[in-house]
Formats: structure tokens, sequence, C-alpha cells
């Protein structure tokens, strides 16, 4: 095997702010209470892991708040792995809202090369507008400040942003606030509707004409950065510069299947993605399963085939099919044994305007 990814829930669903639009809420497993991932299930997560003796592994921390676990959580999962592996190559990676990070949290990723990614929306004006405490107030100013301890510090930070429909106009401020602050390392996600709503109807809801405007808005202006000489990542810009070139995409969505990672909730739990932890799409359990069982179980699940099987004939169709790749099924609007992304419009105008300026730049690559 060269390359193993699991995304680890140590403390499940819980978290330490009540951020407006957050879809784990509905399928977080434990509310009310925390269950941090015991000795035993960290102990045999990390032996099933390392038994399988792949090139690479990455664990990858997520929550709720991963960082509720303690730092001792921390220290104890990577001495324990420094002692028992013998040959792969051990990726870190962590999603946090940033609120808990403190001195002992900045030597723990810079000792380790922890790869940090922060929940950051943007200014204080659009952030707190979601990004709520228990009491109503806001967290930016933490946040803020505990992303630039971090990064004085020399770790590595990416900032991860969930566009609603009212961030959605206001990409420039956005951009502009990432640069300002020397946040050059970027990812957008679309807000998430629950997933038992027609997607695109929820109170918080990205419509198709608004991530238009704003995948628009934010190209010409990485576009411009770009040419000037001067590069800010975006992660989805820069897949599909790859994707024009031909090569292969690193984001799920962008790649036509399903299955790119295990999720490991804090009872051993394992499931196939973070939008699917249900009874439906249990896989087994990491105490008792081995690795090989779960890819067994995920061939056997279903799981994989309905994201090939399920597609529209209009997207097999679709000139920007080789771009789109149908997106994540978790956005797809269905209609009967059939679906397409809810945001399939939008996408296919932006391919249509600025894929000549992607080949332009995947020239100059």
């Amino acid at each position: 095997m060269k390359f193993l990814s699991i995304l680890i829930k140590p403390v499940s669903g819980m978290c330490n702010i009540d951020c407006k639009y957050c879809f784990y809420k509905e399928i977080a497993l434990y509310p009310g209470k925390c269950a941090r991932m015991s000795d035993e299930v960290m102990k045999k997560l990390i032996d099933r892991a390392l038994e399988t003796e792949a090139d690479e592994i990455l664990f990858a921390f997520q929550g709720g708040e991963p960082l509720l676990a303690g730092a001792e959580y921390y220290r104890d999962f990577i001495k324990y792995v420094s002692e028992n592996n013998k040959s792969s190559k051990i990726a870190y990676s962590v999603q946090t809202n940033g609120m808990l990070i403190n001195d002992e949290y900045v030597e723990i990723f810079k000792e380790n090369n922890f790869l940090v990614g922060i929940s950051i929306d943007g200014p204080k004006f659009v952030h707190d507008k979601y990004r709520l405490k228990y009491d109503g107030n806001g967290t930016y100013e933490n946040v803020i400040s505990n992303a630039k301890k971090l990064m004085n510090a020399g770790v590595e930070v990416n900032v991860l942003s969930v566009i609603t429909g009212e961030g959605a106009l206001k990409a420039k401020k956005i951009y502009e606030f990432y640069k300002k602050n020397g946040f050059y390392f970027t990812q957008f996600i679309p807000c998430m509707d629950p997933i038992n709503e027609v997607q695109g109807s929820g109170e918080n809801a990205l419509t198709t004409d608004k991530y238009y405007t704003f995948l628009s808005e934010l190209f010409e202006l990485w576009y411009e950065d770009f040419m000037s000489g001067e590069y800010i990542s975006i992660r989805h810009f820069d897949n599909w510069v790859r994707m024009v070139m031909g090569e292969r995409s690193d984001m799920c969505s962008l790649t036509g299947v399903c299955g790119s990672y295990f999720v490991c909730e804090s009872d051993g739990n394992i499931y196939p993605c973070d939008f699917y932890v249900s009874s439906k799409y249990l896989l087994g359990n990491i105490v008792t399963d081995s690795f090989e069982h779960l890819f067994k179980s995920l061939n056997e699940s279903g799981f994989l085939k309905e994201a090939a099987v399920c597609l529209s004939p209009e997207c097999k169709e679709c000139k920007n099919f080789d771009l789109c790749r149908g997106g994540c099924k978790r956005d797809w609007v269905r209609d009967g044994n059939t679906g397409k992304s809810r945001y399939c419009s939008a996408l296919d105008r932006f391919f249509n305007r600025y894929r000549s300026k992607m080949l332009q730049i995947a020239s100059v690559l």
C-alpha cells in the first residue's frame, strides 16, 4: 500500500463554539457529552495503521473541535507512533477552530511538523456572523491571534473558509484580508444544508448564482496576482489548473470517486466519509477489524458504487465534466436513481468563461 489516510475524531462531534452553519451537529455521535478516544482505541488505531506497512500514513485530526482532547492525547499519540513505526513515512495534520491553541500546542505542532488548518471565514464582520461562542459573542479576535501565534513560530498554517450565501458576495474583501494577514494557503468550501433538507433551501444556503459570482470574482483576483508574479494557493483553483494539464486532483470531490480516506470516531467506529457518519455506512470498528477488512467492507458497502452509477446522463456528456467530475455527492440534487451537483450550472458557466485562463496559467507553469 502506498498511502493510507485516516481522519480521526478524538472527541467525536464535541465542540467549544456554536457555528450556525455546522453540518456535523445533525450527525455527530455522543451529543452533549465528551467521549474522548480511549488509550485502547488510540493504540489499536495506530497498530492497525502501521501493520499495513503503507509507504506513507496521514493521521489527520478533526472534530467537532479536536483540541478538546488535550495536549497530552497528542503527545501520547505521537510517542506511540514513534515507538512502533518501522518503515512508514508519517504525516500529521489537524483542523481546528483555533480557539484552544496555546504555547503547548504550538510546541507540539512545531516539533512534529503538523499542517494546521484553521477555520477563518474572512474579516471580522464576515467571520463573526456565523462562528460564535455559546454566549453569542464572536470568535474572530481569539482565532486571528492564535493563527498569528502559530505562524510566528514557523508552524505551517492553512485557512479553511465556509462560503455562505452572504459571504459569497464579499469575495474581494475576503481575498484581500487573506493577503494582508499572510494567509497564502486557502481552501473554500460551500456551506452545506442539513442532509435531510432540500439542498439550497437553508437559511445560509449558497445558491448557484451566488456561487458563480463568488468563484468568478475570486478567480479574477487570483489570476491577476498570479500573472503579476504573486501566488496565493486556492485549493480548487490549483486543482483545476492541474486538471487542465492532465494531472490528477488531490480533492476527492474532483476525482469522480469516493473512498480516499477513512473516518475513525472516538469509539473506534470506522466510516468512509466525514459527511456520511451514520449506522448505514458503518464499516467496522478499529479495535476488532484490520484495514484489510475495512477496505473489503468499503468495497462491498455500495458506498463507492453510488457515486459512479448515480450521475445524471447530462454529466457524462458535459464538455466540462473533465474538471467537475460530478462533484461531491453530498451536494447532489437527486432525481430518482440519478443526480447531479446543485452547483452544476454555476460550474459550467465558470469553466466556460475561465478554462482558457486556466490553460494560460498551465502554460506558464
